[in-house]
Protein backbone atom coordinates (compact mmCIF):
# COMPACT_ATOMS: atom_id res chain seq x y z
CA UNK A 1 0.00 0.00 0.00
CA UNK A 2 1.42 3.78 -1.12
CA UNK A 3 1.87 6.14 1.75
CA UNK A 4 -0.54 8.85 1.86
CA UNK A 5 0.63 12.09 3.96
CA UNK A 6 -3.03 13.71 2.98
CA UNK A 7 -4.25 10.46 4.90
CA UNK A 8 -1.37 11.10 7.77
CA UNK A 9 -2.41 14.74 8.36
CA UNK A 10 -6.32 13.51 8.16
CA UNK A 11 -5.53 10.99 11.03
CA UNK A 12 -3.38 13.04 13.18
CA UNK A 13 -6.21 16.07 12.84
CA UNK A 14 -8.88 13.72 13.96
CA UNK A 15 -7.15 11.62 17.26
CA UNK A 16 -5.73 15.26 18.72
CA UNK A 17 -8.70 16.06 20.32
CA UNK A 18 -9.06 12.47 21.55
CA UNK A 19 -7.56 11.37 25.08
CA UNK A 20 -5.26 8.44 25.58
CA UNK A 21 -7.68 5.57 25.64
CA UNK A 22 -5.67 2.42 27.27
CA UNK A 23 -7.78 -0.22 27.42
CA UNK A 24 -10.87 1.33 25.25
CA UNK A 25 -10.74 0.12 22.07
CA UNK A 26 -11.30 3.45 19.33
CA UNK A 27 -13.13 2.04 16.02
CA UNK A 28 -11.68 2.85 12.88
CA UNK A 29 -14.01 1.94 10.50
CA UNK A 30 -15.76 4.47 8.19
CA UNK A 31 -18.92 6.02 9.77
CA UNK A 32 -18.35 5.38 13.32
CA UNK A 33 -16.99 7.70 15.72
CA UNK A 34 -14.83 9.32 16.72
CA UNK A 35 -12.72 8.32 13.27
CA UNK A 36 -14.72 9.36 10.46
CA UNK A 37 -12.68 9.30 7.29
CA UNK A 38 -14.63 9.37 3.67
CA UNK A 39 -13.70 7.36 0.59
CA UNK A 40 -10.70 5.38 3.18
CA UNK A 41 -10.95 1.70 3.63
CA UNK A 42 -10.42 0.34 7.32
CA UNK A 43 -7.40 -1.54 5.87
CA UNK A 44 -6.45 2.12 4.15
CA UNK A 45 -6.54 3.70 7.61
CA UNK A 46 -5.57 0.30 10.22
CA UNK A 47 -2.02 0.96 7.66
CA UNK A 48 -1.17 4.50 8.06
CA UNK A 49 -1.82 4.32 11.88
CA UNK A 50 0.41 1.08 12.28
CA UNK A 51 3.52 3.22 9.97
CA UNK A 52 2.68 6.48 12.03
CA UNK A 53 3.52 4.53 15.39
CA UNK A 54 6.65 3.20 13.59
CA UNK A 55 7.39 6.40 12.61
CA UNK A 56 7.01 8.19 16.07
CA UNK A 57 4.50 10.23 15.80
CA UNK A 58 1.66 8.75 17.36
CA UNK A 59 1.30 5.47 20.29
CA UNK A 60 -0.65 3.17 20.00
CA UNK A 61 -0.86 -0.97 21.58
CA UNK A 62 -1.94 -2.59 18.03
CA UNK A 63 -4.80 -2.70 15.82
CA UNK A 64 -6.96 -5.82 17.31
CA UNK A 65 -8.89 -8.10 14.90
CA UNK A 66 -12.13 -5.90 14.78
CA UNK A 67 -10.32 -3.14 12.86
CA UNK A 68 -9.87 -1.33 16.27
CA UNK A 69 -7.18 0.90 17.63
CA UNK A 70 -6.50 -1.84 20.73
CA UNK A 71 -5.15 1.00 22.94
CA UNK A 72 -4.27 4.79 22.49
CA UNK A 73 -1.49 6.57 24.11
CA UNK A 74 -1.51 9.69 22.38
CA UNK A 75 0.64 11.67 20.05
CA UNK A 76 4.30 11.12 20.23
CA UNK A 77 6.65 14.75 20.48
CA UNK A 78 6.91 14.66 16.52
CA UNK A 79 3.13 13.89 16.14
CA UNK A 80 2.34 17.27 17.80
CA UNK A 81 5.11 18.91 15.63
CA UNK A 82 4.35 17.50 13.10
CA UNK A 83 0.64 18.26 13.06
CA UNK A 84 1.80 22.03 14.26
CA UNK A 85 3.54 22.88 11.37
CA UNK A 86 0.48 21.56 8.45
CA UNK A 87 -2.37 22.07 10.77
CA UNK A 88 -3.11 25.42 8.52
CA UNK A 89 -5.00 23.92 5.69
CA UNK A 90 -3.25 26.96 3.48
CA UNK A 91 -0.14 26.24 4.52
CA UNK A 92 -0.41 22.43 3.71
CA UNK A 93 -1.89 23.01 0.01
CA UNK A 94 0.71 25.62 -0.36
CA UNK A 95 2.99 22.92 0.78
CA UNK A 96 1.88 19.71 -1.44
CA UNK A 97 1.74 22.44 -4.41
CA UNK A 98 4.91 23.09 -3.89
CA UNK A 99 6.45 19.55 -4.44
CA UNK A 100 3.70 18.97 -6.91
CA UNK A 101 5.38 17.01 -9.93
CA UNK A 102 8.31 16.10 -8.44
CA UNK A 103 6.80 12.28 -8.18
CA UNK A 104 6.82 11.75 -4.27
CA UNK A 105 8.71 13.29 -1.64
CA UNK A 106 8.97 11.93 2.61
CA UNK A 107 7.44 13.20 4.97
CA UNK A 108 10.52 15.03 6.22
CA UNK A 109 10.88 16.33 3.09
CA UNK A 110 7.22 17.71 2.96
CA UNK A 111 7.73 19.15 6.98
CA UNK A 112 10.32 21.28 5.75
CA UNK A 113 8.39 22.56 3.05
CA UNK A 114 5.88 23.27 5.49
CA UNK A 115 8.49 24.55 7.86
CA UNK A 116 9.60 27.40 4.77
CA UNK A 117 5.94 28.29 4.25
CA UNK A 118 5.66 28.95 7.57
CA UNK A 119 8.55 31.53 7.45
CA UNK A 120 7.38 33.04 4.77
CA UNK A 121 4.04 33.79 5.88
CA UNK A 122 6.12 35.34 9.45
CA UNK A 123 8.47 36.76 6.94
CA UNK A 124 11.67 35.34 8.29
CA UNK A 125 15.01 34.80 6.31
Amino acid sequence: MKRDLDLVREILLKLEPLPAHFGNPIPLTVGQQPLVFKDRSTDEIAYHIRIMTQGDLISIGGIDANGHIASYGGFRWLGHEFLDDVRDPETWRKTKERVKGIGGVGLSFMWEIAKAEIKMKLGLP
